[in-house]
């Protein structure tokens, strides 16, 4: 991947907690916990859209491999794609979800998103070591 999204989700959580934490109640303290929250967002769609970019180079080179490929390794390679493109529909939903998050969601919403990026990274890498030896 692109970058590690795991630390950089653990950072945005860390940061959102003392957020939290350091403000009171009260419009004002509202409204900045509103602009943090939409900077925290804004990080954690940046490490999605990264992902969203790696899924679809996989997408691209295994297109490249199809061309070229025949009979079962090509079956194997166009299923193996049609995986990758599932795996990207997953992270776009996730975007969809941080991007409507509120202060009230936030913690559920990113506790969900870190468990779909860790089953996202876990079967791309299944899939693609799947055909490894159709890619080399």
């Amino acid at each position: 991947m692109a970058r590690s999204s795991k630390v950089s989700f653990a950072a945005i959580l860390i940061m959102l907690v003392f957020v939290m934490g350091a403000c009171g109640g009260g419009g004002g303290a509202d409204r900045v916990r509103q602009e943090q929250l939409n900077e925290v967002k804004e990080s954690a769609l940046d490490n999605l859209n990264d992902m969203l970019y790696d899924l679809e180079q996989r997408v691209e080179f295994l297109g490249e491999h199809i061309e070229e490929a025949e009979g079962e390794a090509k079956a194997e390679l166009e299923e193996a794609r049609e995986q990758i493109k599932e795996q990207k529909g997953v992270i776009e939903k996730e975007i969809a979800k941080i991007d409507e998050a509120t202060l009230e969601t936030w913690n559920e919403v990113i506790e969900n998103t870190s468990q779909v990026i860790q089953q996202v990274r876990t079967e791309t890498n299944e899939i693609i070591n799947n055909i490894r030896e159709h890619v080399e």
